[in-house]
């Protein structure tokens, strides 16, 4: 897997998009790969930052803490160049100066695009050049001592063009949810053992089944209770009562569930 984002010049994508630190390693190196598929070069700083999720379950930058996860990573190099079809490997590694509490740490490494000076266009009064730089984000998640990741659905909500489910984390480390959903007409759902047996890859729909995909594989923070939006590829909803089967993995445990909900609007 990997993370991309479309520039101006093209393609840039980091694998992997998260990292996971075992800290009972004694060798805790670890790396990224910086890919431009562009036909520029690319200018590249490296920051490293701790964060937390908003209410709307987005990763959002914080400032240092002295227990911040974030002051113990070392990497190299932080600036650098890509030449176009070239990459670049950055290696990290972690050193606490500090004894880590048991349970998952986090931290997030920031590429963000620099410009290079055959790229930097003067201003001139009939001519404003306007550059949207690349700043692209991944997590990197540590583990100390015994790590457990349960949660609980609280809430379901549907919408015209999106399922939504509300997770509480409670254990010591994120959670996200693995498996699929399908979306039945109220009254036509078979019956989990039916519904189970059903071929996510095949083309023909039973009778009754309006869409079948898979969860989106968002996070959710230890102690903290949000919102996840699993988006419905072009289609729209009608008005009405519908049925929910999900099924799959969150943190430790199974779940098999149905829900009846309704778009209103």
């Amino acid at each position: 897997m990997v993370v991309s984002t479309e520039g101006k010049n093209g393609r840039i994508i980091i694998s992997p998009p998260v990292q996971m630190v075992d800290m009972e390693k004694k060798n805790r190196v670890y790396s990224y790969e910086f890919s431009n598929y562009g036909d520029k070069p690319v200018g590249v700083q490296v920051e490293i930052s701790n964060w937390t999720k908003d209410e709307n379950n987005k990763m959002v930058l914080i400032p240092s803490e002295p227990d911040s996860f974030d002051q113990w990573i070392i990497a190299t190099p932080v600036d650098f160049t890509v030449p176009p079809n070239g990459r670049q490997v950055v290696r990290f590694t972690v050193r606490p100066a500090v004894e880590l509490s048991e349970g998952e740490h986090h931290a997030a490494f920031v590429f963000k695009e620099r410009l290079l000076q055959d790229t930097i266009t003067e201003k001139r009064e009939d001519d404003l050049v306007i550059r949207n730089l690349f700043e692209i984000k991944s997590a990197v998640y540590a583990e100390v001592g015994e790590v457990t990741r349960s949660g609980n659905f609280t809430e379901f909500a549907l919408s015209e063009n999106g399922f939504l489910t509300n997770i509480q984390s409670l254990g010591n480390g994120h959670v996200r949810p693995s498996g699929r959903f399908q979306i039945w007409e109220s009254g036509r759902f078979p019956g989990k053992e039916s519904a189970l047996r059903i071929d996510p890859e095949s083309t023909e729909k039973p009778d009754g089944l309006v869409y079948l995909s898979r969860l989106r594989k968002g996070s959710v923070l230890g102690g903290q209770t949000k919102w996840l939006r699993h988006s419905l590829s072009n289609l729209e909803l009608e008005k009405g009562a519908y049925q929910v089967f999900l099924y799959g993995y969150l943190g430790d445990r199974s779940f098999e569930e149905v829900v009846a909900l309704s778009v209103s609007n």
